[in-house]
């Protein structure tokens, strides 16, 4: 499916689904090389940018969060003097939201003001890209909040798991966005050849801007969840030690008293205080009470508890 919108004279065509019969007829009536054109349908092409005969070609791996989990999105544009072409982009919230705006013309009320009203629209495009890349990122901080609230009501255990698949989605989405700082810095390069004018060339600079931004955002929120994770280990290792040690003081207090049950309770032919005296049963509870408490006095006074 083909949508189209169109200020100033410029026309942008996004692809919701990828269709060559509505896409070469473009090809044609804007003369955009067939090498181009092939770039932008083959879908294995992407983190590339290229420039022949006045028509750019940029193709990206951006994040798309779906059910608290990040998942790729490939997206392409075609950037020329009057018309801009895009596809992969229709699940993107925040492209949703820029064509919403578009179409009732809320955000164009500037636009004339521009020189090349083209990189303001492909500017405000990506805008609205990476400011949903943010709103998503916010979504993951809520979570790193409840993984906070967790940890210090001792659910550090349970929040190992939640912590690696928090951190495995940061990873994924800085891993997804790795490129662009690389690609948009291209962009920028050969984009001076269609668009040479300075102020058209500011517009384009302030995308970069906008990425740095949320890849910042990025690192910022992956910092706070390691430090919590470290809290977590730190916590949970304090958590395991003690119960370490309060099973070796358990051995430690039983020892002797074990050790004094087995020694009086071998049978031998010699007759001692315990065994065969009436009351013997009685005689080694009675001792095995007093090495017991006698061990606790002098554990409690070394401060091993």
């Amino acid at each position: 499916m083909l949508e189209k919108y169109q200020h100033e004279g410029v026309i942008w065509y996004n692809f919701k689904e990828m269709n060559e019969e509505e896409f070469w007829p473009l090809v044609w009536k804007y003369d955009i090389d067939d090498s181009i054109a092939k770039k932008f349908i083959n879908g294995d092409d992407f983190d590339n940018t290229t420039l022949l005969n006045n028509d750019l070609l940029l193709s990206l791996s951006i994040p798309n969060l779906q059910n608290k989990k990040y998942y790729e999105q490939n997206i392409k544009f075609i950037v020329g003097q009057k018309y801009i072409i895009s596809t992969g982009i229709a699940k993107n919230e925040g492209v949703v939201k820029f064509s919403e705006e578009l179409t009732k013309n809320h955000l164009l009320s500037g636009a004339e003001k521009h020189e090349n009203p083209t990189t303001f629209l492909f500017s405000l495009l990506f805008q609205h890209i990476y400011e949903n890349m943010i709103v998503e990122l916010k979504i993951i901080k809520t979570d790193i909040n409840i993984i906070e609230e967790n940890i210090f009501l001792e659910n550090e255990t349970e929040m190992v798991k939640i912590i690696s698949m928090v951190n495995r989605n940061l990873l994924d989405f800085r891993k997804y966005i790795s490129t662009h700082d690389d690609s948009w810095e291209v962009f920028l390069k050969l984009s001076k050849d269609i668009f040479p004018k300075p102020s058209s060339q500011r517009i384009l600079e302030g995308i970069l801007l906008t990425y740095k931004k949320t890849a910042d955002e990025a690192k910022k929120t992956q910092d706070l969840l390691l430090a919590l994770r470290d809290t977590n280990n730190s916590l949970l290792n304090a958590k395991l030690g003690n119960t370490s040690k309060n099973f070796a003081l358990i051995a430690i207090l039983t020892l002797p008293m074990s050790l004094f049950v087995s020694i009086v309770s071998i049978p031998t032919q010699q007759k001692h205080l315990f065994l065969g005296h009436d009351q013997d049963f009685t005689l080694i509870l009675v001792g095995s009470a007093i090495i017991l408490i006698s061990t606790l006095i002098f554990s409690k006074i070394k401060k091993w508890w």
